[in-house]
């Protein structure tokens, strides 16, 4: 879990990891007061590994309330992945550290 502030927000984000590698991103923009955030523009995020260049992913995220968004996708190997949520110029960055089931 990660909550950071992202100019005038403070993004609340959680990484859910499902079957076969999948996983689910679900933000929660807020404001200063705690309370969800109706903001004009949708956040972007960027997917890559920090342990081998394979680009970087933008994934699709959808609305799912007044600030409150999900994206979803998958993981091609383990290894330590940056989510970057970008808003208006401004970003956060969640390290995840990925292993697959069996692995050490």
């Amino acid at each position: 879990m990660l909550t950071q502030s992202i100019g005038e927000w403070r993004v609340h984000a959680r990484l859910t990891l499902g079957a076969s590698d999948g996983y689910a991103l679900d933000l929660r923009f807020a404001d200063e007061g705690g309370e969800s955030a109706s903001m004009s523009s949708r956040p972007t995020v960027r997917v890559s590994m920090l342990d081998h260049d394979m680009g970087i992913t933008s994934l699709a995220v959808e609305t799912v309330g007044v600030g409150s968004y999900r994206a979803v996708g998958s993981l091609d190997m383990a290894g330590r992945w940056r989510f970057r949520i970008e808003l208006t110029g401004n970003h956060a960055d969640m390290i995840v550290d990925f292993r697959r089931k069996g692995s050490p």
